[in-house]
């Protein structure tokens, strides 16, 4: 039986926004784009069309239709998700995701960014125990650190498998 995995970057907001979710299709659909190329490489999917818009905007477009290896991301409530389907062989399968969410944050105009739902916290005011626990492999814990001038990451992950059962 094979084992399949997802690497995702998960990025706080200042707010709660509409979903959108922008995903590489070679049939295209969902929402319509005024770049053709465009329509045909990406499905976008909102129940908010200006939202989409204002998300996937020229320089957006250009972005994921620039780099054949762009991930499919999605925004929705406070949180900005990106991912990518694989497992965790090195930190720098996180670090390209949280690249291009990055490049993907600087690109969408701050209006947009800011026109949630203000009564929505943020998601690190969530109590931990609401997100249940983490499967094997998930990166638990990712701290930042700045050591004798360099900026480092380090990681903890969870080593046991979760909800594991022994059959005799």
């Amino acid at each position: 039986m094979r084992t399949l995995g997802i690497v995702v970057a998960v990025v706080e907001l200042p707010t709660a926004l509409p979903a959108v979710s922008v995903r590489r299709s070679a049939l295209g659909g969902g929402i319509d784009f005024e770049s053709g190329r465009f329509n045909e490489a990406f499905r976008v999917e909102s129940a908010d069309l200006k939202f989409a818009h204002d998300v996937v905007n020229p320089r957006v477009m250009e972005l994921l239709l620039d780099d054949p290896a762009a991930p499919p991301f999605r925004i929705e409530g406070p949180t900005l998700v990106v991912w990518r389907d694989g497992k965790v062989t090195d930190a720098k399968v996180l670090r390209e995701l949280d690249e291009f969410a990055g490049r993907l944050l600087e690109l969408i105009p701050s209006f947009a960014l800011e026109a949630g739902s203000p009564g929505d916290g943020p998601i690190s005011t969530m109590p931990p125990e609401l997100l249940g626990e983490p499967p094997a492999g998930a990166i638990a814990f990712l701290q930042k650190l700045e050591h004798r001038g360099h900026q480092i990451e380090r990681y903890e992950h969870v080593s046991e498998l979760w909800q594991q059962k022994n059959c005799a």
